[in-house]
């Protein structure tokens, strides 16, 4: 059915709109009184029955992330040990590999466009900076070079630029920089602090100022208890609040033609995945401007979109 429709969809916009059809999203379940935290899969809409669990490690789980081709999964886990490692997981064996295990902590993998390196931040020398590295390689490339806390990084899908988290001026904030990790600039000014920046894998059109350019979506907090998806320009123009305001919104992820994306709230009391517009002045196809993904017990957070 998901293939038929996405085959509808090509023809009737005559390939100009991309099916999302056949796309899963990846999150994190968190069972409260075990105190552990499971990767899963399910259908981009939610269909009950194709939810999947991906590991198995009785420990904690964080921060996925898929490969451009939608084959494997980068993630964080504590499986081994008491310390965050990263590590891959191609989906069709099973079969997981380590991708980071240096000095104290390794966080927040993101795969780059060419599907054969991946940015990280690591605490080795010190405080978080930010490296590229290829998987199997001990050698990791340093990026950034600051006593403040660099994280959370992500590439453009041209390449050309990464899109990080950094707490140089005192509160963290979402930067850019170029790929060999020089013209560092601000692009976020958010009270408080700012959190998983993401590029969006295509332009996306806003219907109130007729632009279509690359977006970076990330967490914007207002208090501990308060935090909305934003957008924002690669310049930092036009930065536009998604979510309403209502309970704790986190962890943006694009949907692969960039016209959606699912995040992480509690508005229905418990963290659970939903999906919303891309573009804060359209509503979603069933008329509605948020929907809810999941039903399960505990707190599903950290939803990562699959490529493809």
């Amino acid at each position: 059915g998901h293939q038929a429709t996405g085959d509808i969809i090509s023809t009737l916009t005559n390939g100009e709109v991309k099916p999302i059809t056949k796309s899963r999203i990846a999150f994190i379940n968190q069972n409260v009184s075990k105190r552990v935290k499971e990767l899963f899969l399910i259908d981009y809409d939610g269909w009950k029955d194709s939810l999947t669990q991906v590991t198995h490690f009785n420990s904690v789980t964080l921060f996925p992330d898929w490969s451009p081709d939608g084959t494997q999964l980068a993630y964080v886990s504590y499986k081994d040990s008491n310390a965050a490692d990263a590590f891959i997981q191609h989906l069709a064996s099973g079969k997981v590999s380590v991708l980071a295990r240096f000095k104290n902590t390794n966080t927040t993998p993101r795969w780059c466009p060419n599907g054969k390196e991946l940015l990280i931040s690591l605490s080795a020398e010190g405080n978080f900076e930010i490296y590229r590295l290829t998987p199997g390689s001990k050698n990791p490339k340093r990026l950034t070079f600051n006593k403040a806390i660099d994280e959370a990084p992500d590439m453009s899908p041209s390449g050309n630029q990464i899109a990080y988290i950094s707490d140089r001026i005192g509160s963290p904030q979402v930067y850019l920089m170029d790929v060999d990790g020089t013209n560092n600039r601000r692009i976020s000014f958010i009270e408080r602090k700012c959190d998983t920046p993401m590029w969006s894998p295509e332009p996306v059109p806003y219907a109130s100022d007729g632009v279509s350019d690359y977006r970076i979506a990330f967490t914007g907090f207002y208090s501990s208890l308060q935090s909305d998806i934003y957008t924002v320009l690669p310049d930092g123009k036009s930065a536009r609040m998604l979510t309403d305001g209502r309970g704790d919104n986190q962890n943006a992820s694009w949907s692969p033609n960039a016209r959606y994306i699912a995040f992480s709230s509690n508005r229905s009391g418990k963290h659970e995945i939903y999906i919303m517009s891309s573009d804060p002045d359209r509503l979603l196809p069933n008329g509605e401007r948020f929907f809810r993904l999941t039903y399960q017990p505990g707190e599903n957070l950290s939803p990562a979109w699959s490529p493809n």
